[in-house]
């Protein structure tokens, strides 16, 4: 008799999507007794024929995925009554790992037997963890999953998922951290009651050993798609000392997350009798190596050194994408520059302009221009010596009057100013621009004015308002418009004003599909 103790529980909701729950589970805390029976964190002792957790995914929605599961645990159930769980079956791990196999591919044969025209279609994922001798053995076909936590381990997945997303991610297409949010996690590749092939269950190939501190959790995958594992594991972490509590926990945790699908879990929490853990328990992970997006199909290609490496034709078109970027990134670099050339032009007759005062009987006073006023006035010459108000040297006033003149009489608009130089009936304004020499030239105002209609010089232009910038984000599987709203921190409005398409009808939104969403502030 093992002196291992352990507590046990096991739970299920429907989620708050789903109107009926396809999920199925069973667990037996001695399996030497018949019928298999449990209480939510009551303490056992690990009998001689161990304890078994098992839960099971149904699929098939209106075609009775519900049935699917039902048949799984039911068949499971029936192969490990205690009189089936013979010597034969318990001497070794294979003949353990064998059995489990043998169970799960006959629950697969028996579904298929039910199919009918109204159940069609249906199927099921399944994970059983056997508690045994000290060791748990783990059996699963499908994306439902087996944990292990060990407060010196942490969290870590003891399955595989048999799953397209995975898939991805042993072939090194996309990482285990993007994965949770991938399109398209919903899609098993194996199951049981697949119409093209047979079952086909997967074991470890070591049973893991049961540790103090251990917790063995199963669950379905509306518990791990909506819970990242380091949420998951801070949730244990926090009820290790009650599994009835912790398994409350993890679904309303999952609940909280949009709970999208039927959530299910399985837990056994080793009390004591148990090994001690070590580091080498965890299953080892491949090295993160260069993370790609890869079309599928592409094939994957390495260097000499075992190293992954794009084939060469995809070097040549990074290499042309990189010369259009380039010459896109310059073309509009010396649009800016342009444009700010102009942006000085303007500030500077801006400057020269600001005297101006636009209202009627005032007088028109360009910076500098004493000499200008006295000839459009018929004053007597002014002589002028010493420097302006600059600090530039003044320059001789014959030479002045003259350029002045001249540049009056030779001004576009064809008229001489009238004595007095006040903005009236006649006065055409006239702006004025310091040359080089110290002198003043006169700049046609081409913006018709007459009257006090001049405009202020320091005139804003209207211009319509910059699109606000956004990013696309790819839907997961159960998000809604506010869960999305909430992790872009906007609202809901904002997403629709970026996504006309979806004012009519936000039921359009599916996993995979690509929308709008406001890109962060870069102030």
């Amino acid at each position: 008799m093992s002196n291992i103790r352990f507590r046990i529980a096991a739970k299920t909701d429907v989620g708050c999507v789903r109107t009926n729950n396809e999920d199925n589970f069973q667990a037996a805390a001695d399996l030497s007794q018949q019928p298999m029976r449990w209480i939510n964190n009551e303490s056992y002792d690990l009998g001689p024929k161990g304890a078994l957790l098992v839960v099971a995914d149904g699929m098939g929605g209106m075609n009775a995925g519900e049935v699917a599961s039902e048949i799984a645990i039911s068949t499971i159930k029936e192969f490990f009554a205690p009189e089936r769980l013979t010597a034969d079956v318990t001497r070794d791990r294979h003949s353990i790992n064998k059995y489990m196999r043998d169970v799960v591919i006959e629950a697969d044969r028996r579904i298929k037997a039910s199919s009918t025209v109204e159940t069609r279609g249906m199927g099921t994922t399944v994970v059983m963890a056997w508690l045994l001798d000290g060791k748990c053995y783990v059996c699963w076909c499908g994306d439902s999953r087996a944990y292990i936590y060990n407060p010196s381990n942490g969290l870590f997945q003891v399955s595989k998922d048999h799953s397209y997303v995975q898939g991805l991610v042993d072939e090194g297409k996309i990482s285990e951290e993007d994965a949770f949010d991938f399109p398209d996690s919903n899609i098993i590749t194996r199951c049981l009651c697949d119409a093209k092939a047979a079952a086909e269950p997967d074991v470890l190939a070591q049973p893991q050993p049961l540790c103090n501190g251990d917790i063995i959790l199963l669950c379905s995958d509306g518990l791990s798609g909506m819970l990242r594992d380091r949420d998951m594991q801070q949730i244990i972490k926090a009820h290790t000392d009650n599994m009835d509590v912790c398994a409350d926990e993890l679904i309303a945790a999952a609940l909280r997350a949009g709970g999208n699908d039927n959530v299910t879990v399985a837990i056994a929490g080793i009390e004591q009798g148990g090994a001690t853990a070590t580091p080498d328990r965890v299953p080892a992970k491949k090295a993160p190596a260069r993370i790609r997006t890869v079309t599928p199909g592409t094939t994957k290609a390495t260097d000499g050194n075992g190293r992954k490496s794009l084939p060469a034709w995809i070097w040549g078109l990074g290499g042309l994408v990189l010369a259009a970027a380039i010459f896109v990134g310059v073309y509009f670099a010396f649009l800016k520059d342009d444009e700010r050339k102009q942006d000085d032009v303007a500030e500077n007759t801006t400057d020269v302009k600001q005297d101006v005062n636009t209202e009627e009987g005032d007088t028109y006073k360009p910076d500098n221009s004493t000499e200008f006023q006295d000839v459009v006035a018929g004053k007597p010459e002014h002589k002028e010596t010493g420097k302006d108000k600059k600090g530039s040297k003044a320059a001789p006033e014959n030479d002045s009057k003259k350029a002045i003149e001249n540049e009056v009489e030779n001004h576009p608009s064809g008229q001489r100013p009238e004595a007095g130089g006040t903005v009236g009936t006649n006065l055409k304004p006239v702006n004025t621009i310091v040359t080089g020499d110290g002198n003043l030239r006169p700049v046609e105002n081409t913006e018709p004015t007459t009257g006090h209609d001049l405009a202020p010089a320091n005139t804003i232009t209207d211009k319509k308002p910059a699109d606000k910038p956004f990013k696309y984000h790819t839907i997961k599987r159960g998000e809604t418009l506010s869960k999305i709203a909430a992790k872009y921190n906007c609202s809901v409005q904002e997403i629709l004003d970026l996504n006309p398409d979806l004012r009519k009808d936000q039921s359009k939104i599916k996993a995979g599909d690509k929308i709008k969403v406001p890109a962060p502030s870069t102030k």
